[in-house]
Parts: structure tokens; C-alpha cells; sequence
């Protein structure tokens, strides 16, 4: 879920936690591209704590080499983008370790893997074998957790994509 702290959303926390409990949501992922933000601070605040529970994320947005998931990951008030994982100028090795030492132990999962835009694709960038489940490309490490196999679609809209890339890794 995104707000105002996203580069493509405009909705502010405060009307975003009173939208989700009114939807009836009852765990809500607060995932903003580069900045962590934790909606339970508003549930407690509106005492709907019965009701709707917040797990702060991030969506750590590379420029160059794919979207990623970061779950749990706790906000450090103070840090740069109070907490946000440092992507610039890295390797997905050094990105996916720092990751990996972070004391949530979260789990870090490739979003939307498969696009055509290896800006925003992962698998993409690091031409991973849609039949081996390997590739010999720089960008590639397999240090992550779990893919997004299907993000507003289906399976046969993702057969040739999302879903061969799964399937060779299995």
C-alpha cells in the first residue's frame, strides 16, 4: 500500500488507515518505494486495534535492475528514509546482504520479476533462463526469498513471463 511517501501515490497516511479499516483490510503492508512507514501507530491511535493490524515494508525501487519487496522491515527514525535499505551504486549481492542483516530477518521478495522493462524486472535484467533457472549475468544472485508470480493478473497472461521463470527455479 502506498501514500504521499511514494513517488506515485498522493494519499495521506492518516486518510489511508481510515480507507483501510473502512474496507475492512486486516493486515495492511505499508510498502513505500524508499521510505518505511509502520500504519499500527494509526490503529492503535483510532483504537481499531481489534480490527486491522499494520506490517511496515518497503518497496526497495532500483533504477536499473528491478522492484523488490522487503517485509518485515521496521522504521529507523533518524536513518535516511527512516530506514530504507541504500541500493545506490551496489550490487544485488551487497543489496540482497544488507537485506539479510537487517535484525527483522525479513524476507525479501523479487517484484514483478518478468516485465519486459528490465528497469523494473529483475529476472529481466539479470537474463535469467526461463528453462535452466540459471544465469551467468553480473546482476544475477539468488539470495532472495520468494517472486511475485502474478501482480493484477493471471496465469496464462504470465505463462511466457512470471510463471516459466517460476517454474525453472522450482
Amino acid at each position: 500500500i502506498h501514500t504521499v511517501y511514494s513517488t506515485d501515490a498522493s494519499d495521506p497516511v492518516d486518510l489511508k488507515v481510515r480507507s483501510i479499516v473502512a474496507e475492512g483490510v486486516e493486515i495492511a503492508c505499508a510498502s513505500e518505494h524508499e521510505w518505511i512507514i509502520d500504519y499500527q501507530p494509526y490503529f492503535e491511535q483510532y483504537g481499531v486495534t481489534d480490527w486491522a493490524f499494520g506490517l511496515p515494508s518497503l518497496e526497495l525501487t532500483t533504477i536499473s535492475w528491478g522492484h523488490f519487496g522487503v517485509v518485515p522491515l521496521l522504521p529507523l527514525p533518524g536513518e535516511p528514509n527512516n530506514g530504507a535499505i541504500d541500493w545506490v551504486g551496489k550490487s544485488p549481492k551487497e543489496v540482497f546482504a544488507a537485506v539479510d542483516a537487517r535484525p527483522e530477518q525479513p524476507a525479501l521478495i523479487v517484484n514483478h520479476p518478468s516485465l519486459s522493462q528490465p528497469i523494473q524486472a529483475y529476472f529481466t535484467a539479470a537474463e535469467l533462463d526461463k528453462t535452466t533457472g540459471t544465469s551467468d549475468h553480473p546482476l544475477w544472485d539468488d539470495n532472495f526469498d520468494a517472486i511475485e508470480v502474478f501482480n493484477e493478473t493471471g496465469f496464462d497472461s504470465n505463462r511466457d513471463g512470471a510463471v516459466a521463470h517460476w517454474f525453472a527455479l522450482l
